[in-house]
């Protein structure tokens, strides 16, 4: 089964006298938004969150209480927590680094919306909250307060917040909770021990009796001595609605490899709260009651491995309290009081699908689970008269989730695209393309499994295609254009390769691959809780193919001088194991690039030990003698502060093999607040390459530039074209140019995709800059179309045959539009060009003018190019017509290998110069008959293209 993306929760409308109440559903991803349902999970539509939101990523969502006197529909009253998380390390494609809370940072906090979804608000960001906090759960207090409202819990990862008047147009949140550590860790850990407040909130529940105000809360408290630290959880209760707070009596005693505590509780049981303790070791998590009122602990589970979910992935359910349900991974555990029932009982519960993340009973339904895994949302229900449980019913329709981490497509048949997925497989598209309504069919018979980290796809033949999926396990497929069961070739190689995986394939050569590998550089000691321990350093290096992957060889040292052909010592600005000093493992390739107008170019961006990220290239990337190969590498300046991050877009320029196009995240979209800046700083530039000796140190003495100096940019051929552009970030081959233009670039961002020329760039005024979203700007940087959801993009490729960009997106799966239009319909060209010229026409070009010696002049076109009589190119002239559709398909651009040599007037006589194609029309079967100057030719070649200019056969 083909996963859609992580559903993370699942919240019901709750009220026990509207028995329709609960066909109103809302679902969330922490990267792909909110969802809601109105008929009871049949069909889910996105609730706003693509646009209305800073950023689309949901972690938990509750309905206003049906319990109120405002007169308030909670059917279209929604509250949502929303913040910044991408699940893998938001820079380049590789390395082993997870991002594993959700912070509010800047863009995220508390939305609320009173209509559905129309409208978003935002009622509580980081001024009101934390800036690093991260966001757990909302819950309602379902109790109509003093305020005539209903008071709003926050769970966050620095305390817990409560607001009494949520529906105020400001709501009044004070500080966190005063939830301090209790007598039993304090004694357990006395001074120099002190604990941090506020503390780490992991969940909370009220009690679920009528008009309850006691409250039970997961916890874990924080405590250092100054040389040592400690966590303990703890499960806390409050009985006057979270004023004060005492720990839970007799509760289980602290284990030191206790995970994650969470709380849940069942209409059946009105005075009891379940408790599970999610520990690391393997069949050692537990589930109790916890009754209020006889203050005793009763185990309803042992024995249990847990894993995903945080702890969440624990239900209970709605009818009956002894029924309970916890993740097992790629399952969940059913007990039902076993005692009295068969010892098949705990029943392992297959869902279909790996890593369930969130479990619930259904409020109105006896018999009735949902959860929600990497798959979607699920129902199952159970017989009470078989005793069995029914199949898994998929209830996913509307959800589009999928956390694309790689994309590439077939340049020359449009039906491919083929995208790696974290949560998961390797997936493509075999669906015929269509221009509109294209609804393609994903296929995940390319995955054995697993998280989808790498892919890459011939750009001549869509049959071979290169996938990773994690711990970098690589396969190379030959047939991927069948359907079917395909044959593959592992090409999993020692040494290891990194969780993310990366490599490029070169152009012309789909068998010549390049890809990361890990590889162990030597021992060095560090200090661990006073103990001097070995700690070996797996260093970041890059390999070579010339067979697909069936062999392969180092064509780096990075990070052993063993590897380095001159015998030199490993550089001490990349690896930690050079400095010989402390356990640093931040080393890692972000992404490879093989340059499509000379392959032996190759370029890698790359993070030091220090957090330090560079780009460094080699010229000679295909040499036979792979020791040449490792000495070539150069270091390449990047301008701008050296940890803004992964240069996380490359694209190179289509007339000169130095100069490239470098993009990464503005240096200001992680704070200060951004939104005191709407502008982007420092986040895209154009670099000559040509003579690294023109880049000296900022100093200005003469130096060559060294890999931690930054240099002054006046003077040199490094052009920032950041412009216009939003203040927001890049992620992964978030760059693309777009070949038959002038100089047309795409940046795909988490605000859209935005496009620029050499023209726009020459026309941009700073003082002020025009908006880059109004789309009928003429100049500097202009969003691309409409509905691009607000989550990161991850990947962006141009298919030159249907004429579209493609993107794919961490967390909504893969998005297509059309290219960017040329901004007249039509040229009329007369008279004798004295400058270089680049027309570009949405229609049409007609032309007498005259392309003198020297001068090189193009003229693109959507739908024809008409050079009338007197029209000139002159010898020494650089001309060249094309047709290069915006919005349609079809393209007869191809690069010019030589300048005009003679000159070729289009007034040439030419009379008796035939080509005859007959019968015309017909059906596929046609003669073609060509005479030259009245002459039969006796040689030629005959290329036959259809109406998407792709060529379907070639005759000599």
């Amino acid at each position: 089964m083909i996963g859609i993306g992580p559903v993370e929760f699942l919240t019901f409308l709750e009220d026990p006298l509207d028995p329709g109440a609960s066909l109103n559903m809302l679902c969330g991803s922490l990267n792909g938004g909110l969802f809601y349902s109105e008929d009871g999970g049949e069909n889910w539509s996105n609730s706003g969150s693509d646009l209305e939101w800073i950023y689309a990523g949901c972690k938990h969502a509750v309905f206003y209480p049906e319990v109120t006197i405002n007169n308030i529909q909670p059917k279209v009253h929604w509250y949502a927590a929303t913040s910044k998380y991408h699940g893998k390390l938001a820079g380049g494609h590789g390395g082993d680094n997870f991002v594993q809370s959700a912070p509010i940072l800047y863009d995220g906090g508390i939305m609320r919306t009173q209509d559905g979804g129309v409208n978003w608000e935002r009622i509580a960001d980081w001024t009101d909250l934390d800036l690093d906090a991260a966001l757990q759960k909302l819950l309602f207090d379902k109790k109509v307060n003093y305020q005539l409202a209903n008071s709003l819990f926050v769970v966050t990862s620095k305390g817990i917040w409560k607001s009494e008047d949520p529906e105020s147009s400001n709501p009044d949140w004070g500080s966190p909770l005063e939830i301090y550590a209790p007598a039993s860790v304090t004694n357990a850990y006395p001074a120099p021990y002190s604990f941090e407040y506020p503390i780490y909130a992991h969940d909370l529940e009220y009690l679920p009796a009528e008009n309850s105000t006691t409250l039970c809360a997961a916890v874990r408290f924080h405590g250092e001595d100054g040389s040592n630290s400690v966590e303990v959880w703890r499960f806390m209760r409050s009985d006057d609605d979270g004023d004060t707070w005492y720990e839970v009596p007799i509760q289980p005693a602290d284990d030191p490899t206790n995970r994650h505590y969470t709380v849940e509780v069942s209409n059946a049981a009105a005075s009891s709260f379940f408790c599970y303790i999610e520990r690391a070791g393997s069949s050692s998590s537990e589930i109790f009651e916890y009754n209020i009122v006889s203050n005793t602990w009763m185990s309803k589970g042992a024995g249990i491995s847990s894993d995903f979910g945080s702890g969440h992935a624990f239900g209970v359910d709605q009818f009956n309290a002894n029924s309970i349900f916890v993740s097992t991974g790629t399952r969940f555990v059913w007990f039902l009081d076993g005692i009295s029932l068969p010892t098949t009982y705990p029943y392992t519960i297959y869902t279909g699908h790996s890593d369930v993340e969130d479990i619930v009973g259904h409020p109105q339904n006896p018999n009735e689970i949902w959860f929600c895994d990497h798959g979607g949302v699920k129902k199952r229900t159970f017989d009470p008269i078989q005793q069995s449980w029914g199949p898994s019913e998929d209830k996913s329709n509307g959800i589009g989730i999928a956390e694309v981490t790689y994309l590439t497509s077939s340049r020359n048949v449009p039906d491919y695209v083929v995208t790696g997925l974290f949560h998961d497989h390797t997936v493509i598209t075999r669906t015929p393309f269509a221009y509109s309504n294209w609804d393609p069919d994903w296929d995940d018979n390319i995955s054995p499994g697993g998280d989808g980290t790498g892919c890459m796809m011939s750009a001549d033949d869509p049959n071979i295609l290169y996938t990773s999926w994690q711990g970098s396990k690589w396969y190379r497929y030959e047939n991927a254009t069948q359907t079917g069961s395909l044959s593959n070739e592992n090409i999993t190689l020692n040494p290891p390769r990194p969780y993310w995986g990366v490599g490029a394939i070169r152009i012309d050569d789909p068998y010549t691959l390049y890809r990361s590998a890990q590889v162990e550089r030597g021992i060095t000691q560090y200090t661990n809780n006073g103990t001097l321990t070995d700690y070996t350093n797996n260093e970041h290096e890059v390999y070579r193919s010339f067979d697909g992957g069936d062999s392969e060889e180092l064509i780096s040292y990075f990070g052993d001088r063993n590897e380095d052909p001159n015998n030199r010592d490993p550089d001490p600005t990349l690896c930690s194991y050079a400095t010989g000093t402390s356990k640093r493992n931040a080393e890692m390739i972000g992404s490879i690039y093989s340059s499509p107008l000379n392959p032996d170019h190759l370029y890698i961006s790359y993070r030091n030990w220090d957090w330090r990220y560079r780009m460094h290239r080699t010229t000679m990337a295909n040499d036979p003698d792979a020791q040449l190969v490792k000495a070539s590498w150069e270091w390449l300046p990047i301008p701008g502060n050296q940890k803004s991050g992964f240069v996380n877009g490359v694209a190179f320029d289509r007339d000169d093999e130095n100069v490239i196009y470098l993009a990464r995240s503005s240096t200001t979209a992680t704070g200060p607040d951004p939104s005191t800046d709407p502008l982007a700083n420092e986040m895209v530039f154009r670099m000559d390459y040509s003579d690294l000796s023109l880049y000296v140190d900022i100093n200005n003495n003469g130096n060559l530039l060294q890999p931690n100096d930054q240099f002054n940019r006046d003077g040199l051929p490094c052009q920032d074209i950041t412009m216009n552009l939003p203040n927001t970030f890049i992620h992964g081959d978030g760059l693309e140019y777009e070949k038959g233009t002038d100089g047309g670039i795409y940046i795909a961002t988490q605000f859209g995709v935005y496009f620029t020329n050499n023209q726009r760039i020459a026309d941009f005024n700073p003082t002020p800059p025009v908006d880059a979203d109004d789309q009928n700007n003429t100049s500097g940087w202009v969003r691309v179309g409409d509905g691009f959801p607000h989550v990161p993009p991850s990947g962006m490729e141009i298919n030159y045959i249907a004429n579209r960009i493609r993107v794919g997106t961490y967390g909504r799966g893969t998005w297509e539009h059309n290219l960017q239009c040329p901004e007249t319909d039509n040229f009329s060209e007369v008279g004798v060009y004295s400058n270089n010229e680049f027309f570009e026409a949405r229609n049409t070009i007609t032309s007498t003018a005259e392309v003198p010696n020297a001068v090189e002049v193009d003229y693109r076109a959507g739908e024809y190019v008409h050079m009338t009589s007197g029209f000139h190119a002159k010898a020494g002239s650089d001309f060249h017509a094309f047709i290069h559709p915006c919005d349609r398909g079809g393209n007869s651009f191809h690069y010019k290998d030589l300048e005009v040599n003679e000159e070729i007037p289009i007034s040439r006589d030419k009379a008796g110069s035939v080509l005859n194609i007959y019968p015309n029309p017909n059906g596929g079967t046609f003669t073609v008959e060509t005479i030259f100057d009245g002459q039969p030719t006796t040689e030629a070649t005959l290329n036959v293209y259809d109406l998407t200019g792709r060529m379907v056969h070639t005759m000599r």
